[in-house]
């Protein structure tokens, strides 16, 4: 009789510690992403980017880290811009993400990288399909070629 009550009672205190493991408050990628979206609509970029992070770590998609990216210029923060612009212009063999080139050479030359920049213009005039663009990339490039020729302050 003995073991038998020893034994459910180490089995309910097992059962008991397996629930508590789980969380009970968090939520599904799903509610995230449609509070993200919220968020954006109603002019909360910051929590928007926050959720569409949070979602990103469930779900590896192509499509949200080109949304996290957008969402870092926007915000402002163009080195994680350029990092998150540069993996998905780097790694795309099939030409889906083109028009990106844009904002990862616009982010380049924010972050002081003309060279870099200048040569990132240079492939979306090359292979992009936005002709607005285009002529920015153009005068972007001048910028960048003043930028580069003016003394840097010490």
């Amino acid at each position: 009789m003995m073991k038998k009550t020893l034994f459910f009672l180490t089995v309910a205190l097992l059962s008991v510690a397996a629930l508590s493991a789980q969380p009970l408050n968090q939520s599904t990628p799903e509610a995230n992403l449609k509070s993200a979206k919220e968020a954006e609509e109603n002019g909360n970029p910051a929590e928007a980017l926050r959720l569409y992070e949070k979602v990103f770590e469930d779900n590896k998609d192509k499509a949200l880290n080109a949304k996290i990216a957008q969402m870092n210029f926007e915000l402002r923060d163009y080195e994680k811009a350029e990092k998150a612009f540069n993996r998905l212009v780097q790694r795309d063999r099939k030409m889906e993400y083109v028009e990106l080139r844009y904002w990862l050479a616009l982010s380049m030359k924010y972050n002081g990288k003309h060279v870099e920049a200048i040569d990132m213009f240079n492939q979306y005039i090359a292979d992009g399909a936005d002709e607005a663009l285009k002529a920015a990339s153009k005068r972007e490039i001048a910028g960048s070629e003043l930028a580069r020729k003016m003394k840097q302050p010490e």
